[in-house]
């Protein structure tokens, strides 16, 4: 058994020497050649190494039942709770997405029906938006013409409206669809419309003016940033072959210091529980042309940030006596276990 071992060292300091001698005399295809076995030689010394290692320490019976115990007891404890951990994160973060959507079904509701409130000013001789709406503007209707309103809303009444239902009552027992709209520098925004009877060219278009990912954010209370796939700010390119993936940075540097200031108002000042460690990308869309109705991007990408205490205020009931009972239930099936 040893003169096989030495007869095997022996080969293989000899082949590791010649293909050190090879590479240092810089022959193209062999230097490479005896570069990868150098690497290979050194990969299996190394294992070979970590092996006798392995060997010595378990040689004892005892430290090989320790070993074990360690497997079976000890082990099993950090990967639980690492599993715990991720799983939680994976919940976190659908939530977070949860959290989005359902504020942005809420401004397009508040929109709806704020166009609906203004659908009786139509008949009036010079519509005019009320004052209190100053991050929505109105645009009026009849015939397929604008009769009045602002001039960021088109002055034909659009094609696309035909697609949703608009009569007063359609949307009290069905969702608004949700679509997003280029808006002033072709960000993202959001426009309601509503008409005496669906198909009329008669009605009222309201346009969000605001902020929408700011409007969004407050609504949700999670930071979000939503982009076009071919905005000129996803800088980050990956290559695969003949497709490019676009990657987004994080968060812009531009808006870090207001989303800081928006983090700051929901803090308490404890460590992790306010601190806004939760990250999830998600997909909405379409994005479409205000005035045809046609799509310019079939999705947005939106990065969403939260905080673990804005899940658990969101998420878990406020009761005292609920949550008394909740964490009872857990200690006890923590003793069971």
């Amino acid at each position: 058994m040893k003169e096989r071992t030495r007869r095997w060292t022996l080969i293989v300091s000899a082949g590791a020497t010649a293909a050190l001698a090879v590479s240092l005399l810089h022959i193209p295809v062999l230097s490479l050649l005896s570069r990868v076995l150098l690497a290979g030689v050194a990969v299996g010394f190394c294992l070979w190494l970590l092996w006798k290692v392995w060997r010595s320490f378990l040689y004892k019976v005892g430290r090989r039942l320790a070993f074990s115990y360690f497997l079976i007891g000890v082990l099993p404890i950090p990967l639980v709770l690492l599993l715990l951990g991720v799983v939680a994160y994976i919940l976190a973060g659908f939530f977070l997405g949860h959290l989005y959507r359902d504020a942005v079904g809420d401004a397009q509701r508040d929109l709806q029906t704020a166009a609906r409130v203004q659908l009786q000013r139509l008949d009036s001789a010079h519509p005019a938006p009320p004052p209190s709406e100053r991050e929505i503007a109105f645009a009026w209707y009849r015939n397929g013409r604008k009769v009045a309103g602002d001039p960021r809303l088109p002055a034909q009444w659009p094609p696309w409206v035909s697609a949703q239902t608009l009569a007063p009552g359609a949307h009290r027992d069905r969702e608004v669809p949700q679509r997003f709209f280029a808006g002033e520098n072709g960000l993202p925004t959001l426009i309601a419309a509503a008409s005496e009877q669906a198909g009329d060219k008669s009605g009222v278009l309201a346009l969000f003016t605001g902020n929408l990912d700011r409007e969004i954010s407050r609504r949700g209370d999670i930071w979000v940033e939503s982009d076009r796939p071919d905005d000129p700010d996803l800088k980050i390119q990956i290559g695969f072959g003949d497709k490019t993936l676009r990657l987004r940075h994080i968060r812009r540097e531009q808006q870090a210091g207001e989303a800081e200031k928006f983090f700051k108002r929901f803090s308490r000042g404890e460590k992790y529980w306010d601190d806004p460690l939760l990250w999830w990308a998600d997909v909405s869309g379409p994005l479409l042309n205000p005035v045809t109705g046609r799509v310019l991007s079939d999705q947005l990408n939106v990065t969403l940030n939260g905080t673990p205490r804005t899940v658990l205020r969101h998420l878990f009931s406020s009761s005292g006596e609920i949550e008394s009972g909740v964490w009872a239930a857990m200690v006890v099936f923590t003793i069971l276990l």
